[in-house]
C-alpha cells in the first residue's frame, strides 16, 4: 500500500528529487534535535560536539558549519562538473536535504546570533522551508489538473 501511494503521488510524477531532498532534509533536522535533546539533558552521554582552540580560546564549531561545507562542496561540484551530479543525482539530493538540515536547525542561532537551540523561529523557519518543499512536490499536478478542468468547462459553455 505505501509502495502504491508513493508510486502514484511521488514516481509517476518524476518528484523523487524534490522528495529525497525534503525527506532527508526533515529526518536530519529531526534526528539533530533529537540527538542534541539527549546529550544536553543526559549527563551519561558524552558531549560530542567539536571544540577548537584557537588562539588560546575554545572555539564550539556548531553543526551549521558541517551543513556550509557541504553544500559549498555540493554547489562546487555541480557548477563545475555538473555530469557528476546528474549521474549520482539522487545522493546529490540526499546531500543537499542532509545539507539543509543541518543548517536550518540553527537557524535561530545563526539569525539572532544567541546560542539558545530551542528558538521559536528555528521551529517557524523548519515549517515554511517544509511547506515549500511540500508544494514544490504536490502543486504542479494539481495546477495542471485546475487548468485542465477550467479548459474543460470553458468548452463546454458551463461556469467555472
Amino acid at each position: 500500500m505505501i509502495t502504491k501511494t508513493l508510486q502514484a503521488l511521488i514516481w509517476s510524477r518524476r518528484k523523487e528529487l524534490p522528495f529525497i531532498v525534503f525527506s532527508s532534509f526533515l529526518t536530519t533536522f529531526l534526528l539533530s534535535r533529537l540527538l542534541l535533546r539527549f546529550v544536553l539533558n543526559s549527563e551519561s552521554i558524552p558531549v560530542m560536539f567539536l571544540y577548537l582552540t584557537i588562539g588560546g580560546q575554545q572555539v564550539h564549531v556548531h553543526h551549521l558549519v558541517y551543513g556550509v561545507i557541504i553544500l559549498t562542496i555540493l554547489s562546487f561540484v555541480a557548477i563545475c562538473y555538473p555530469q557528476v551530479v546528474k549521474r549520482f543525482r539522487h545522493s546529490s539530493a540526499l546531500a543537499l536535504g542532509f545539507a539543509l538540515g543541518l543548517i536550518y536547525d540553527e537557524f535561530g542561532i545563526w539569525l539572532t546570533l544567541n546560542p539558545f537551540y530551542y528558538a521559536e523561529i528555528t521551529y517557524n523557519s523548519i515549517i515554511v522551508i517544509s511547506s515549500i518543499f511540500l508544494l514544490i512536490v504536490y502543486a504542479p499536478p494539481f495546477f495542471v489538473w485546475n487548468k485542465k478542468r477550467i479548459k474543460k468547462r470553458q468548452q463546454s459553455k458551463l461556469p467555472l
